[in-house]
């Protein structure tokens, strides 16, 4: 009498192969998702950073009164720094969501003014994020 051989799986044994795959699949896939999202926050501040320091020295690097006379209400008006601008685009076509806004208030009798430059972007979770850089400009005769 021959012994019948088997060729082949049965759709039981495939589908519980398939759910075992699937058990083991699913938190690799969320913790490969987790740290892909860290990354991105982790660039994003990296970005900020960069265009706080950028404003910092292009403001820094102007004369005293032409940033003076730029002020309106608290904010300095009129962008006086491209460089920083142009990162700032960038990074607006790339995340969609940076914003930047420069703050100055005149102290000391108009001689000086204590500004502060802030980020503001999308982090993990939809949570709005802020990132700051205040400095002093200083009148350099004073």
């Amino acid at each position: 009498m021959k012994s019948a051989s088997r060729h082949g799986y049965s759709m039981l044994e495939v589908m519980v192969a398939a759910f075992i795959f699937a058990l083991a699949i699913i938190p690799i896939y969320r913790i490969l998702a987790q740290q892909s999202a860290q990354e991105v926050e982790a660039a994003k501040l990296s970005l900020a950073k960069s265009i706080l320091s950028s404003v910092k020295e292009e403001i820094l690097s102007r004369p005293f009164k032409e940033v003076m006379d730029g002020v309106s209400g608290g904010k300095l008006e009129g962008q006086p720094y491209p460089f920083s601008l142009t990162k700032l685009i960038e990074a607006q076509k790339e995340h969609r969501d940076f914003e930047l806004e420069v703050l100055a208030t005149p102290k000391m009798d108009n001689k000086a003014l204590e500004m502060k430059a802030v980020v503001t972007y999308t982090g993990l979770n939809g949570v709005t994020k802020t990132e700051e850089l205040p400095f002093l400009h200083v009148l350099q005769d004073y």
